[in-house]
């Protein structure tokens, strides 16, 4: 659709000469000339930014208007913003940057939807007030103000400023009225354009996600498996040597333990973006505690200071602490990388200000740095993984903080100035009142484990190796099977003898047969009272994250140690001794 009225505009410019002197013939053929060669100019602008730019200098080039602004709609709003200009002093732009539509000629040039022309800049109500002196001082004295169409709708608008009289005849109006049209749909054309190349990139960067988190997952579940065999191996050994002698070999052990959780720590960041990267919420009640722990270990050994604020919180947080620490300490190295030697990086923890009197919903976390800064161009890009403007960065830090912090209901802003500094809030929701999990919580240990009948589902040798070592060490009596169909015969086989399993522990994500989920479900068929925990270094449909939910009386994430057994078998069994 076009305009009201204008369907004729483009035909009176054609027709209109059969009727004109030759003075103005030659005048109207003048105006066409300079439409066609401002029409040229806008249709060889590539993106938004060129073609306004374009516009104005070709209007200021082929038209006795050298001074041109060019200003586009915020209806919501209700101003017109400056798009791009040409021949105006410093107060003049300044005094523009932002038009109102009601109280304005422009914005009358907008709701009549037709060229509004002022003859007398210097006592013209209808030009706002501040930008009337800021054009009378420069010596200014008539406007036209053009309104920019596409389709039907206006989107902006376009002004031409003169100092001296002009008088435009009625070819002129019809040029200005036609060029209006052809910006306006070049404008939207373009925007349109870069809408859509922002989309594609977008679901580029999403395809790059799950195209991560599937690798991310399968190289988790490995590792994993790997690291479990070494962590639970070196902390059967420490706890097996208590002669003074064996002092030595603690601390080594103990050291190749650290390593070994680092490592996890790590596959945990690449978790993050994978399906198997839900949270392990718990009620947290103390996130202050937590923040400054995360961030004075990242700024450990760093030539920047840490400054860390805290403001008590009300409420309880359902949090995954070892990911939201992953957040601190990913947000405080990027503070760190970004500061001179010297700086101070500022870490503080609030509540979110609360609208009217009610209590606060969220709890922020703000990470403030004085360095380098983020350039525009960067700052859209920052969360994309594998971006990173720095030679040793990975660009997953912040990729995963924006996932984490997602996963947690929550979001994650940023404010950077270049030359000034960078400052990233996090905010995560509150859970007012008594907290609430899903998770069965560890009780006292009042029952020996020794003697429990423990049915294994694990297709990895190593893990399988490991723990027969494990629950030896306990006394507990155990059987392994590599497949989900196994395991559920060796259940009922058990269950047939008059020697009932006490305890299941099943894999989430066995190849090529049943795994742990798929596996419950028909072991309840056969005792609905099973008790069965779940293990995994790569959950899948958030049980680990909520495992009473399918069924599971507890969970054992991948790597673990002998003391994170015996809480999993302790915290499986809690019902049962309740019973």
């Amino acid at each position: 659709m076009r305009p009201a009225g204008s369907l004729s505009v483009l035909d009176t410019l054609l027709q209109e000469p059969s009727t004109l002197g030759r003075a103005a013939l030659e005048e109207h053929a003048l105006a066409l000339w300079s439409l066609l060669r401002i029409a040229a100019a806008v249709q060889r602008a590539t993106g938004f930014g060129e073609l306004v730019e374009g516009a104005v200098q070709a209007i200021a080039e082929y038209t006795h208007y050298p001074c041109v602004a060019l200003f586009r709609l915020d209806r919501a709003a209700g101003v017109l913003h400056l798009l791009a200009a040409r021949g105006f002093n410093a107060e003049a732009l300044e005094r523009a940057r932002q038009l109102p539509v009601a109280g304005s000629l422009t914005g009358l040039a907008v709701t009549q939807r037709t060229v509004v022309c002022s003859h007398n800049l210097r006592h013209d109500e209808r030009v706002e007030p501040a930008v009337r002196r800021a054009l009378a001082s420069d010596g200014f004295r008539e406007v036209a103000s053009v309104p920019l169409f596409e389709g039907n709708e206006v989107i902006g608008a376009l002004n031409l400023i003169y100092r001296h009289t002009a008088g435009l005849s009625e070819s002129e109006l019809h040029v200005l009225a036609a060029l209006g049209q052809i910006i306006g749909m070049a404008m939207s054309a373009l925007l349109a354009a870069e809408e859509r190349a922002r989309l594609e990139a977008q679901a580029r960067s999403s395809q790059q996600i799950e195209s991560l988190g599937v690798f991310a997952g399968g190289i988790a579940h490995d590792f994993n498996n790997i690291l479990t065999g070494i962590l639970g191996n070196i902390s059967l050994v420490r706890s097996g040597l208590q002669a003074p002698s064996a002092s030595e070999a603690r601390g080594l052990l103990e050291d190749a333990e650290l390593a070994c959780r680092r490592a996890a720590d790590l596959v945990k960041q690449l978790l993050t973006f994978s399906r198997g990267g839900a949270p392990l919420r718990r009620p947290t009640r103390d996130l202050p505690t937590l923040v400054e722990e995360a961030a004075r270990f990242a700024a450990a050994g760093s030539s920047v200071a840490l400054d860390f604020r805290a403001q008590p919180i009300a409420g309880v947080l359902q949090i995954d602490p070892g990911q939201i620490m992953q957040v601190v300490h990913n947000l405080v190295l990027n503070a760190i990388e970004a500061s001179p030697a010297g700086a101070t990086v500022i870490v503080s923890v609030a509540p979110k200000p609360a609208v009217g009197e009610g209590s606060a919903t969220h709890a922020q976390i703000v990470v403030e740095d004085s360095g380098t800064g983020i350039a525009p161009e960067d700052r859209t890009r920052i969360f994309e993984p594998y971006f990173s403007t720095r030679s040793r960065g990975s660009g997953l830090g912040l990729a995963t903080t924006q996932s984490i912090v997602q996963r947690h209901d929550g979001h994650v802003f940023v404010d950077s100035t270049v030359g000034r500094g960078t400052r990233f809030v996090v905010e995560l929701p509150i859970t007012c009142g008594v907290a609430v999990s899903t998770e069965a919580s560890v009780p006292p240990r009042t029952r020996s484990l020794s003697g429990l009948r423990v049915l294994v589902l694990d297709d990895e040798p190593i893990i399988s190796k490991l723990l027969s070592r494990q629950l030896g060490a306990l006394g507990i009596v155990a059987t392994f099977s590599s497949r989900g169909e196994e395991t559920i015969e060796a259940f009922a086989a058990a269950k047939r003898r008059g020697e009932p399993i006490d305890v299941v522990i099943l894999d989430l994500t066995v190849t090529g047969g049943l795994g742990g989920r798929e596996t419950l479900a028909r072991l309840r068929a056969i005792d609905a009272e099973v008790c069965a925990l779940a293990s995994s270094g790569y959950s899948e449909d958030d049980i680990l994250a909520r495992p009473l939910d399918f069924g599971f009386r507890a969970v054992l994430p991948k790597p673990y140690t002998q003391e994170a057994l015996v809480e999993a078998l302790h915290a499986a069994l809690a019902d049962v001794d309740s019973c």
